[in-house]
């Protein structure tokens, strides 16, 4: 009979090995995928025709592996710099109008940006976000041709 201790390890192990086996497909893709000049970092990798960082790549693969949605989820889907503040402070007030009067409401003391996690920034070990309350709100700056394969079911607000 194992015990939670070993369960516990046991888990970990499979959960390393299998980071560990997303890092051997990351260092694989970095010397076969097409290389340029960036401007903020040193290189850009072509990765489905969309130029992007080895951070944003490998935090892409992490995301596939690891990242666990719920049919409630909602994605507000933008390019970076869009000025989507006030829409996220918008979706936020919708959806959580129950929750709130206007006196007590969240937003008075929080910023919109704090409303949506950026699951773009997300490092191994990715955040369960199980503390948020459904439907949860999160935002990318992916494409929608390199988004997780976790995240192609589920309702998407694309600006």
């Amino acid at each position: 009979m194992l015990s939670s201790q070993s369960l516990s390890i046991t888990n970990e192990s499979k959960q390393d090995t299998e980071y560990n086996k997303i890092c051997e497909e990351y260092k694989h893709l970095m010397k076969t995928l097409p290389k340029g000049n960036g401007w903020r970092v040193q290189h850009l990798y072509n990765y489905n025709g969309f130029w992007l960082d080895s951070d944003t790549l490998k935090t892409n693969m992490i995301l596939n592996t690891y990242f666990k949605t719920q049919p409630t989820d909602i994605f507000l889907a933008s390019f970076m710099k869009t000025r989507t503040t006030w829409l996220k402070a918008l979706m936020f007030s919708i959806i959580n109008r129950h929750r709130y009067t206007f006196s007590d409401h969240y937003l008075h003391h929080h910023g919109p940006k704090s409303t949506f996690p950026l699951i773009d920034s997300e490092v191994y070990p990715v955040n369960d976000f199980t503390h948020i309350n459904a439907p949860r709100l999160f935002a990318t700056h992916y494409a929608r041709d390199i988004r997780p394969l976790c995240m192609t079911s589920y309702k998407f607000v694309y600006i």
